[in-house]
């Protein structure tokens, strides 16, 4: 992946009161390399899992009758000892055309010095998704649509393939965007003292904020209307506004 950017400085009247300077180009991060660990460690080999639910207070469900905590580590129940066979554990797959993270970003600022030796900026950015990440659940399908005023998709808690668990898929999208706009004054006093105000105002908006490290979550916890696999642009969980 590549990075090329240009920038300016241009001094309008070439008396260093008025500046005017700015930029753009391409920026790409390192991705959190666990994002891609996580398919090394989840193949569906390596762990098996075992879901047990309590109906009620007065029912144990799917727990055996006998079923208690056991303290030793070396006589832990096994999936046959509470009546249950061993499920395949959850599977993180990537991609084949993932790439890292890359947004374009573009800024503008105009800097004049006005009376006192006070010097204003008015500052604008603007950031637009070229590649950030997505997740997936290639295993759960939707299974209809809620009644009445509230027609929102909606998943039951089978698996399409019941022979698989979760099957997240790291993935890219392209939407997302953000923007600031900074207004600051500054000034520099001979004493060496240096006092600034400013106020930005902000919008940010993504898919898929990356706030986990497990794939899992990174899919079932996106904000979301109709699903995890269907979810749209909405604001980030980093919009900071003022």
């Amino acid at each position: 992946m590549v990075s090329p950017r240009v920038g300016f400085n241009w001094d309008v009247n070439n008396d260093g009161k008025t500046q005017v300077r700015g930029g753009l180009g391409l920026f790409t991060g390192r991705v959190p390399f666990v994002w891609i660990s996580n398919q090394y460690t989840n193949t569906g080999n390596e762990f098996g899992r075992v879901a047990l639910f309590r109906s009620s207070e007065t029912s144990t469900g799917d727990y055996p009758e006998d079923f208690t905590f056991q303290p030793d580590p070396f006589n832990q129940a096994d999936a046959a000892d509470v009546g249950k066979s061993l499920g395949v554990s959850e599977i993180n797959v990537t991609d084949k055309d993932f790439k890292f993270p890359q947004v374009f970003r573009v800024n503008a600022a105009i800097d004049h010095e006005l009376p006192g030796g006070i010097i204003g900026t008015f500052e604008a950015i603007y950031t637009k998704n070229l590649k950030n990440i997505d997740f997936k659940n290639l295993n759960k399908q939707e299974d209809g649509t809620l009644s009445g005023a509230d027609d929102r998709v909606y998943f039951n808690r089978n698996y399409a393939n019941p022979d698989y668990n979760d099957v997240i898929l790291l993935t890219n999208t392209n939407k997302g965007y953000a923007y600031n706009l900074t207004a600051q004054l500054q000034k520099s006093f001979e004493s060496g003292l240096t006092s600034s105000v400013a106020y930005t105002f902000g919008r940010s908006k993504d898919v898929n904020g990356g706030t986990s490290s497990q794939a899992f979550s990174n899919w079932r916890y996106v904000e979301q209307v109709n699903g995890g696999n269907n979810a749209e642009i909405g604001f980030a969980d980093f919009d900071v506004r003022s």
